[in-house]
């Protein structure tokens, strides 16, 4: 009985040591590398009290007020590739599009009658090489953290503006893109992920960006006069340029309409994302 019974540990050991071994073989195989998909929404932050050449701000009836604005706000919609080499250390390359929400930036209203207001917004493809530092991502659910830079990598810069002139009562309406130079900014998230399966988690995640942009390029390319197109003579109607080159030093003493000194521009945001992973 005492052989039989230490046979049977023997076995039961053997077994277990087995199935230990088996299931480490297991967690080593689970899925590194991963996309995702993914959307989200926020508000832009590290606001600046300047953006259009006109000059930026309110006045009703006299009393002037500045606004503090920052066009990173707005719905985003992303895809990522990313690869872990441990359980706790990644990299991850992140795509994403950013539909800007219209921000004010003037307002001019005497009396009842408004003379002048102007909208800002912006349409941007990003790209964001990050380091990835998780719990543990094969674990059913990890938090994680993100870093590393925001490239955008094309899109524009949109003012709609409108105004009146109060003693002949004509109404303009203009409408500027804008481009900027290349640029670098900085993000960081920090997000939680839940494992569906082996192959699937869907995740939820704080992101905090911050990025300023310089002018390279601004084109009118809309310009009615009392509702008809023109276009064509904005230059002789306005005195100014249709396209404009923003460069670092301009000649004041012989003055250039089609060149302007450059200003930078917020596109600093925060805001929350949702989506789910794939693991291959």
């Amino acid at each position: 009985m005492k052989k039989i019974f230490i046979s049977a540990l023997a076995m039961i050991l053997l077994v277990g040591s087995s199935m230990q071994t088996k299931a480490q073989e297991n967690d080593t195989k689970v899925s590194s590398t991963y996309v995702k998909v993914k959307g989200g929404y926020g508000w832009g932050v590290a606001k600046d009290g300047y953006y259009v050449d006109m000059g930026q701000g309110s006045s009703v009836n006299g009393v002037q007020e500045q606004i503090f604005t920052s066009l990173g706000g707005g719905a985003i919609a992303g895809l990522a590739v990313g690869h872990f080499f441990t359980d706790n250390f990644g990299l991850e390359l992140d795509f994403t599009y950013l539909k800007g929400s219209k921000q004010n930036v003037q307002n001019l209203v005497v009396g009842d009658v408004q003379y002048k207001s102007a909208d800002a917004y912006t349409n941007q493809f990003r790209l964001a090489p990050t380091v990835v530092m998780s719990t543990g991502y094969s674990k059913q659910i990890s938090l994680y953290t993100k870093v590393g830079f925001v490239l955008p990598m094309g899109g524009y810069a949109m003012i709609e503006s409108s105004a009146k002139d109060p003693q002949t009562g004509v109404n303009m309406e203009v409408e500027q893109k804008i481009n900027g130079d290349f640029s670098v900014g900085f993000t960081g998230v920090l997000g939680v992920q839940y494992r569906i399966n082996e192959k699937f988690a869907m995740f939820a995640e704080l992101e905090g960006i911050y990025l300023n942009i310089k002018r390279k390029k601004s084109t009118i390319e809309k310009f009615n006069v009392n509702g008809v197109d023109q276009l064509d003579n904005f230059t002789a109607i306005t005195g100014k340029s249709i396209e404009v080159d923003y460069v670092d030093s301009i000649d004041g003493a012989n003055p250039d309409p089609s060149k302007a000194l450059k200003t930078t521009s917020p596109y600093s945001k925060q805001g929350f994302n949702i989506g789910f992973t794939y693991f291959f």
